[in-house]
């Protein structure tokens, strides 16, 4: 679904998220919405309410930060019942 504006974009990130971070399951204080695939990298997908993901700030960072983050790869969080630290799959 495509939305007019960033606000927009936002607002239903974050509902349809239930203000949850999607990674680590953080629903209080400050969640974020992000962008899946980057604002720079293709503009065509920036009011895309399924380009979106809400974060909480540590795992917001954590997506810009880090080349192989979940958010990044995949967009969604996967099974991690058998995650072991250093694992590169996600």
């Amino acid at each position: 679904m495509k939305v007019n504006t960033l606000r927009e974009w936002r607002a239903y990130v974050m509902a349809r998220d239930k203000h949850t971070c999607q990674v680590c399951g953080y629903n209080c204080g400050r969640i974020e919405a992000h962008h899946i695939v980057p604002k720079f990298a293709d503009k065509r997908f920036i009011l895309e309410t399924n380009n979106g993901i809400s974060l909480c700030r540590l795992c917001h960072l954590n997506a810009h930060a880090t080349k192989n983050s979940v958010v990044r790869n995949i967009g969604r969080l996967p099974d991690l019942s058998d995650y072991e630290p250093g694992d590169d799959r996600y």
